[in-house]
């Protein structure tokens, strides 16, 4: 983080660096990992969603540069109020799919 929001550099970094010991550790049989991030969460419950929507951002920017499958994982009841739904719909607008339980 840099000013209370994500680093682009330290964040293709640290996520190239996990990305490449989960292949490592697949090994050639498979040829996807999947990566369960729970980061952006936190910063939304901080009262933070501007980083978090730009921590999916870059999540989403890297998984586009690798054959990776994000997980993120929000409470539901986190989205409930008009600013929660707001916010909500930008995160969602960062990804591809969004599966909701």
């Amino acid at each position: 983080m840099v000013d209370d929001s994500p680093d682009y550099y330290r964040f293709m970094k640290v996520a190239g660096d996990i990305f490449k010991t989960g292949a490592k550790r697949l090994g050639s049989a498979h040829n996807s990992v999947a990566i369960c991030s729970e980061c952006a969460h936190i910063l939304w419950s901080q009262g933070n969603s501007r980083a978090a929507i730009r921590l999916e951002q870059l999540w989403d920017d890297f998984a586009i540069s690798r054959n990776v499958h994000l997980l993120c994982g929000y409470p539901r009841h986190s989205f409930e109020d008009e600013s929660g739904r707001h916010v909500f719909n930008d995160i969602c607008a960062q990804h591809s799919t969004v599966y909701l339980r």
